[in-house]
């Protein structure tokens, strides 16, 4: 196949038409390909620093998540230590409340009111 190529007055030459169309087409085709890869370039770095924004927030999620856990752990520990506390001080007052009931005395006052002699109070 034989192209022709003319000469320009100027010194320059001329390609066939059907060869310049075939350049445009192709050079249209690189820029719309070089946009659609700058567009998609973008694209995955935003949906990179998304990614790397929501691996964040799963590690303070991850984070919090185990400062609640430990919390409540503290707080079981707590509990537990209490009730052991208030078993303790039970047996303690029950273990008092044996001892007052066997060494009990008669319902009798403590404290007795001096009389004299023939039976009235003293003064």
């Amino acid at each position: 196949m034989a192209t022709e190529v003319s000469k320009q007055p100027n010194g320059k030459t001329q390609l066939p038409e059907s060869q310049e169309i075939a350049i445009r087409q192709g050079l249209t085709a690189h820029h719309e390909l070089v946009a659609e890869r700058n567009a998609l370039a973008r694209e995955v770095f935003q949906l990179k620093s998304d990614v790397a924004a929501h691996k964040i927030a799963g590690e303070a999620q991850q984070s919090l998540n185990a400062e609640l856990e430990s919390r409540m752990a503290t707080a079981r520990a707590e509990r537990d230590q209490a009730v052991a506390d208030m078993a303790t001080f039970r047996a303690i007052l029950i273990s008092i409340q044996a001892q007052l009931r066997a060494f009990s005395i008669d319902n009798e006052p403590m404290v007795r009111i001096k009389t004299d002699g023939d039976g009235s109070e003293a003064q």
